[in-house]
């Protein structure tokens, strides 16, 4: 009975947050907003699973996800020529970005939705035929134009674990394990170990076993994952 009421009271506050978004007309400047219910429904999935009988079906989540993160892309990606910060302005000019100082306000739909570790959702956008082959490596490599990160960085500063195992069971061929952020050299599991996130070095660990080079040192101070584990 709980599940339940938490799924109407939920399913009710989406249905007015989109509703005042139709009638205030907004468009481009609804982005964050509408970013925000998409989030909102990922949560409800992630404890009810996505067919929950919720008015606002399957379909109509995802076409609003790809909307959000087209338009992020559009703001951020598609002109690399110009500086991260100058996109970073774009994107609030757009209104894909919150007017804040905060770098982590740039991070894409996808990023956010691995950051809060919403596997139901990031599984079924995976999955989804309305995704190319190429608009997926840019959504799983690029979280962040600002601070250059993956999604993959999101999932393991945040220790989801279950964001990890999706990432690697649907994108493995196609996501660098050992990418380094340019600003520090921070590899992903570097990360986990020095955030102590344990659950996800073992996920990581044996999903790419193959691949994952344990000895990376960051680039600053030269330290190796396994030194932060003592």
């Amino acid at each position: 009975n709980l599940r339940k009421q938490w799924s109407s009271s939920l399913e009710s506050a989406i249905q007015c947050f989109r509703q005042s978004l139709q009638q205030e007309s907004l468009s481009g400047a609804g982005m964050v907003q509408l970013t925000e219910i998409v989030l909102l429904q990922g949560e409800m999935w992630e404890i009810l699973g996505c067919s929950t009988g919720c008015k606002y079906d399957q379909k109509m989540v995802l076409a609003d996800f790809l909307k959000v993160q087209r338009a992020w892309q559009l703001a951020y990606i598609t002109d690399s020529s110009s500086p991260p910060y100058d996109r970073s302005r774009q994107g609030i000019a757009m209104g894909v970005t919150r007017d804040t100082d905060s770098t982590g306000n740039a991070d894409s739909p996808m990023s956010q939705c691995c950051s809060r570790g919403l596997s139901v959702l990031v599984s079924t956008v995976m999955a989804t035929s309305g995704v190319t082959e190429s608009e997926l490596w840019l959504w799983v490599n690029i979280g962040n134009i600002v601070k250059p990160s993956s999604t993959l960085f999101a999932a393991f500063v945040h220790g989801r674990a279950n964001i990890v195992s999706v990432l690697l069971d649907k994108a493995r061929d196609i996501i660098d394990v050992n990418a380094a952020t340019a600003y520090d050299g921070c590899t992903p599991l570097y990360l986990a170990c020095q955030n102590g996130h344990v659950e996800v070095v073992s996920v990581l660990l044996d999903k790419a076993r193959d691949t994952i080079d344990v000895n990376q040192a960051q680039t600053i101070s030269g330290r190796t994952p396994l030194f932060l584990s003592y």
